[in-house]
């Protein structure tokens, strides 16, 4: 099973493609069978692209996708098990509530995939770009709402949010 991965949607009225990242190596052949691109570099695969995803599932976001259900890696297993290839399911996003100083703040633990389609080096303080709240590069910060007990938490579940705003 395959831990460190990422995935992206983007999608049309026309086509879509969901991708599928192992890693940001440089990319030097690729193989397309029917519904299936496999891209690799110098040491494996890279990345798969996935097309026509949208006649069996509704995905409701264009861009990475940052907590993909257990039925939706079954489905992607699907295609990428002729590969022998299968995802394990992720239980939390990467991106994980922290504290800095007296401010809290959401990092991106090391090999979590980032909007640029890069993998985390090492644990890195999120800015508003990555997380896709908007294209600042300055530190998300967030004001309000949270405990010492949230660090750690998990910043997209929502479970890690139900006092903010208290």
């Amino acid at each position: 099973m395959i831990s460190k991965y990422g995935l992206v949607y983007s999608y049309s009225k026309k086509d879509d493609t969901l991708e599928v990242y192992f890693s940001d190596d440089q990319i030097v052949r690729n193989v397309r069978e029917n519904d299936v691109e496999m891209f690799y570099g110098e040491s494996g695969i890279v990345k798969a692209n996935i097309y026509g995803i949208k006649k069996y599932i509704k995905i409701r976001i264009n861009g990475l996708i940052y907590y993909p259900s257990e039925e939706f890696i079954a489905l992607i297993n699907g295609y990428l098990g002729a590969y022998d290839m299968m995802l394990s399911v992720k239980y939390h996003s990467g991106f994980e509530i922290a504290k800095k100083g007296n401010k809290y703040i959401v990092i991106a633990k090391k090999d979590t995939l980032l909007p640029d389609k890069t993998f985390a080096k090492e644990d890195k303080i999120c800015s508003f770009k990555d997380l896709s709240i908007s294209e600042s590069d300055s530190e998300l910060i967030i004001e309000e709402g949270l405990k010492d007990e949230d660090v750690g938490k998990d910043f997209f579940d929502m479970e890690a949010h139900e006092n903010v705003g208290d």
